[in-house]
């Protein structure tokens, strides 16, 4: 018997969403899927657009797939000292917060 845990559901969730941004970004600066990949906040990372795009699309794939409504972008998110934005694992541990 295989259990998946939440993490590991948001986790395949966000790299589906890597998925759909990576269609539209150059091949020398598509998103690798993995935990430690980083999001924002380095050169190899997305621009603010592409980060806005990211962030309204794992919403909406939050919201379409596992029934929830989250906001990612509120003042807890923006006032932490560690951004949830940094790599694919702060932003899972983030929504597993929310």
């Amino acid at each position: 018997m295989i259990i998946v845990t939440k993490k590991e559901t948001i986790t395949k969730l966000v790299f589906g969403v890597i998925d759909e941004i990576n269609k539209d970004l150059p091949e020398n600066h598509r998103l690798e899927k993995s935990s430690n990949c980083v999001i924002y906040g380095s050169q190899d990372s997305l621009d603010s657009l592409e980060l806005v795009d990211f962030v309204v699309l794992v919403e909406q794939k939050i919201e379409d797939q596992l029934g929830n409504t989250i906001s990612l972008t509120d003042d807890k998110a923006m006032s932490q000292k560690i951004s949830p934005f940094r790599t694919i694992d702060t932003l899972v541990d983030y929504m597993l917060d929310l």
